[in-house]
């Protein structure tokens, strides 16, 4: 998250100690163990270094760039690289908002931060609700998920419309978040293009639409950090 990632005060900079020790302890594989490997009597994996990048400024890259490190059709049209753009990530227990200078290079310490919320919070609220306006005892995760997509509860003849309650929860959540995101991104007229992206995007992104018009949502969102971290690579290896 950025707020691991940078420390805080008045002049963001990278937490140098902290992302030490996590890549010593990444490069300490001495309790990792490949089944495959050993079955083929195959040498253990060597990992020789170990690089850590910052959620949401990853995603950035990932629209940017495409797997040979060359910059994308959208990242042209929308001129990133030029200007800059700005990253919302809604995750499970937090959400990160970056907002990106020209380059890419840098990002904007006082418009990026990290906000304790997201979506394993709505989850919670909504299945506390459940519970104590039907009288369930138990509330299937896989159930729940499947509501917060759909408005359906449930399976078969057990299948339950909650899309108001549904809907009513995702504003809830919203309204919590939009203070964040308009301490950080604003009304977002001095960036090309706000990239959404991480789980909750599936669930919030209708509604992030409406405030957003410059909103760009990339394919498998939820490993566009993921994949961001991959393109970093290889253009730094292409330079």
């Amino acid at each position: 998250p950025v707020s691991k990632f940078y420390t805080t005060g008045m002049q963001k900079m990278m937490n140098k100690d902290l992302l030490l020790k996590k890549k010593e302890h990444l490069l300490d594989i001495s309790g990792v163990y490949n089944k495959f490997d050993h079955s083929k009597n195959l040498p253990q994996i060597k990992i020789i270094d170990h690089k850590v990048f910052c959620e949401a400024n990853a995603a950035y890259f990932d629209v940017l760039l495409d797997d040979f490190g060359e910059i994308t059709e959208i990242g042209e049209s929308y001129e990133l690289f030029e200007y800059g753009a700005a990253v919302i990530d809604i995750g499970g227990r937090t959400t990160d908002c970056v907002v990106i200078n020209p380059g890419g290079g840098s990002l904007n310490s006082d418009r990026s931060g990290t906000l304790n919320l997201g979506i394993l919070d709505l989850m919670e609220e909504l299945r506390n609700d459940l519970k104590a306006t039907h009288n369930w005892s138990f509330i299937s995760e896989a159930s729940l998920n499947k509501a917060l997509l759909t408005g359906i509860y449930g399976a078969g003849v057990n299948k339950v419309d909650i899309s108001e309650l549904v809907q009513a929860h995702k504003d809830r959540l919203f309204k919590r978040l939009e203070s964040f995101l308009d301490s950080t991104i604003g009304d977002a007229s001095d960036v090309p293009a706000i990239i959404l992206v991480g789980g909750g995007s599936y669930i919030l992104g209708d509604i992030i639409k409406n405030k957003y018009k410059n909103l760009i949502i990339p394919e498998e969102q939820e490993f566009s950090n993921a994949r961001g971290f991959y393109k970093i690579l290889v253009h730094q290896a292409r330079s």
